[in-house]
C-alpha cells in the first residue's frame, strides 16, 4: 500500500515537472517595445528618434530617447540635445534641427478669450 503511494505521489510529481517544462514562456511586461534598441546593439537612426519621457528637476534635465538617457550636450544618431521642455525636445547636427515631440499627436494651443466672446457679457 505505502509502495502504490508513493508511486502515485512520484507520478503526480513527474507530471508537474513535464507540464512546467512544456509551458509557454509568457511575456515580460516591463521589457521595452520592440522599437528601442538594447545598449551596444546597431546604431539608431535619426528617422528611427522617439521621446518617451523628459526628466526636469532642479539639479537636471534629461531624456529618454529611444530607451537611452540623454542629458543636454549629449549625443544620439549624430544629433546633439540642445534643449529640453516639458513636452519636447530639439535635436542638432549635420547642418539641421529637430524636434522631437513626447506627445506627437497631441495639437497644444493656447486658449485666448475671443474679441467677440469678450464684448459680449
Amino acid at each position: 500500500m505505502q509502495r502504490t503511494i508513493r508511486n502515485v505521489l512520484l507520478a503526480i510529481a513527474l507530471s508537474a515537472a513535464m507540464a512546467s517544462a512544456f509551458a509557454q514562456q509568457m511575456r515580460d511586461p516591463t521589457r521595452p517595445p520592440s522599437f528601442v534598441a538594447p545598449a551596444g546593439t546597431a546604431a539608431v537612426r535619426e528617422s528611427d528618434l522617439v521621446l518617451q519621457t523628459v526628466l526636469i528637476s532642479t539639479e537636471r534635465r534629461a531624456a529618454i530617447i529611444n530607451g537611452r538617457l540623454l542629458r543636454l550636450g549629449e549625443n544620439i544618431a549624430g544629433m546633439q540635445l540642445m534643449s529640453i521642455s516639458e513636452s519636447e525636445v530639439q535635436l542638432r547636427g549635420r547642418g539641421e534641427s529637430r524636434t522631437l515631440h513626447l506627445f506627437p499627436a497631441v495639437d497644444r494651443r493656447d486658449s485666448k478669450p475671443s474679441a467677440a466672446g469678450s464684448a459680449g457679457g
